[in-house]
């Protein structure tokens, strides 16, 4: 079975997808009827053109809706669950390295900043660049995630206590 980054990473191979397309897809792709429409594919495509007209949309993007659509029905996503793969394909198109940041709650700009300068430096300094991408994930205590690739450094509360409880069981 194909997976989802393996199903993104094959339209990057036969796309001229740009990176300044991302935020301009995510909008459109936030109207759920509009993407019910883009994905069915008993709609003709004249009539799905005529939709995306009638909604303005920039002729510029069309081809890679038809394409997020889909990938958003088949897979029952949204598009913000897509965008961190697209952002890491697009990083690694430019050899930067894509660093995925989980939070509780939002981080300050001043706050946002000063870790990704930490971060760069103290982990990705291989890199002449990192594209970082901030998410909130409410299941975590305290504390960050930082993943890129299949490496996870994880520094959340239940992370620490659960290092401390197995030296406490050790003893």
């Amino acid at each position: 079975m194909i997976t989802l980054a393996q199903e993104i990473r094959t339209f990057f191979q036969i796309s001229s997808f740009q990176a300044d397309k991302v935020d301009l897809l995510e909008l459109v792709l936030t109207d759920e009827d509009l993407v019910k429409c883009l994905a069915n594919k008993d709609i003709p495509l004249i009539k799905k053109i005529q939709v995306l007209q009638q909604a303005s949309v920039d002729k510029n993007i069309i081809d890679d809706l038809f394409f997020f659509a889909q990938l958003q029905h088949n897979h029952g996503l949204q598009f913000a669950a897509v965008k961190p793969y697209v952002l890491g394909i697009l990083a690694e198109q430019t050899g930067a390295a894509f660093v995925e940041v989980y939070t509780r709650e939002p981080i300050a700009l001043a706050t946002l900043q000063s870790m990704q300068k930490s971060i760069q430096s103290l982990l990705f300094s291989d890199y002449s660049q990192s594209v970082f991408h901030f998410m909130v994930d409410p299941d975590i205590l305290g504390g960050f995630r930082i993943c890129h690739r299949d490496t996870v450094w994880d520094y959340t509360v239940e992370a620490q206590l659960s290092a401390f409880h197995q030296q406490f069981i050790s003893l």
